[in-house]
């Protein structure tokens, strides 16, 4: 088991979601991911031009691994080509889309256009540019790895999203992590040349920001390094809409410069939203592992689908308390635990870790 080394509690609170972080440092060095790219397209349902601009983005994306090409379809207010065509069922059009198109990108000069990992470089936004983009973004160099996972409450219509972020090289300049929800497999009227599409596949549609929008949220703006082996996990529970199909809604989320002089994508991932489902019964769930109550006074309980392990680290990093778990329900005794704030990491036999603070009353 990897040992925390670190421990920092930070706890921000952002528009439309709940929020906790969490840092520490590994005793060794993970290898870095391959480099996953960002692609935002402004598109518009009235616009002649997309459905040929759709099929080349899905020739880029058949290129590469599923999850090297993370692709979010924007559609800004104020263009005629994204208004709805007449009988249509849906709008798409979202104010923060156009936040992104003017902040990120100063404003879209004509649709269907995309930008690639951030870049400032605005013929980049030419479709007969996009394959060329692309592949010189793949093969590049990483400083940080990024995972994302999502779990859903049907009976509360929450989303509990997970981002972490693994630094591998020292980075010295700030960063920001961004979450997007996106929707897939929405069928409606398109606009084509010389006809309308009533039956168009429409995916990545572009639901909200999880994170503040254009930018995202602050990483570590206290250290002034983030060395190799340093982590940043931060949960986030964020209400999703009843218009949405949740089955076919995915989290891409990516972590990027602060602002329109420097917004370039370190990394970017993707999953499903309902990456699995939860029943209301544990509403601190983490990934397949529930921990309540917290705040907790004499005994926590523990409900886990695998033979894991848990061990208590106080703010100083030093081990409180550990033992075993096994699948079902687990009592853990903490009267003997003075009050305070501490960090649970629980490592299932399959060497997955959830991490959890832990309120001791």
């Amino acid at each position: 088991m990897k040992k925390l080394m670190f421990l920092l509690l930070l706890f921000p609170f952002f528009a439309g979601a709940q929020v906790s972080d969490t840092t520490y440092l590994l005793t060794s060095l993970p290898a870095t991911d391959p480099h996953n790219v960002l692609i935002e397209c402004f598109t518009g349902t009235s616009c002649s031009s997309v459905p040929a601009a759709d099929s080349l983005m899905d020739s880029i994306k058949n290129a590469y691994a599923p999850a090297r090409t993370n692709i979010i379809n924007y559609y800004v207010n104020g263009l005629p080509q994204t208004i709805p065509p007449a009988g249509a069922a849906h709008d798409f059009r979202s104010s923060t889309a156009n936040t992104i198109a003017g902040a990120v990108y100063s404003g879209i000069s004509g649709l269907p256009s995309a930008g690639i990992d951030r870049s400032l470089d605005n013929s980049l936004f030419i479709p007969s540019n996009w394959n060329s983009a692309v592949a010189v973004q793949i093969p590049i160099t990483d400083s940080l790895n990024l995972e994302v996972s999502g779990t859903y409450n049907p009976g509360t219509g929450n989303a509990t999203i997970i981002a972490k972020v693994t630094y591998t090289q020292p980075v010295y300049t700030l960063n920001n992590l961004s979450i997007a929800i996106v929707e897939d497999s929405i069928t409606d009227f398109q606009a084509k040349p010389l006809t309308i599409d009533s039956s168009y596949l429409f995916n990545n549609i572009f639901r909200a920001m999880v994170t503040t929008a254009p930018f995202g949220d602050p990483i570590l703006y206290s250290l002034p390094v983030k060395e190799p082996g340093r982590v940043y996990q931060s949960k986030y529970i964020f209400a999703t809409s009843p218009s949405w199909s949740i089955n076919h809604c995915k989290i891409i989320a990516f972590v990027n410069g602060v602002s329109a002089t420097n917004s370039g994508v370190f990394q970017c991932a993707k999953t499903k939203l309902a990456g699995s489902i939860t029943t209301g019964i544990e509403p601190e769930l983490l990934t397949q592992t529930g921990i309540y109550p917290n705040p907790v006074k004499d005994h926590l309980y523990i409900v886990s689908e695998k033979k894991s392990s848990y061990t208590l680290f106080n703010v100083t990093g030093a081990i409180e308390q550990k033992g075993n778990i096994k699948p079902g329900k687990n009592t853990i005794d903490l009267s003997s635990v003075i009050p305070g704030i501490y960090m649970m990491e629980i490592m299932d036999n399959e060497g997955q870790r959830t991490i959890k603070k832990i309120i001791k009353e």
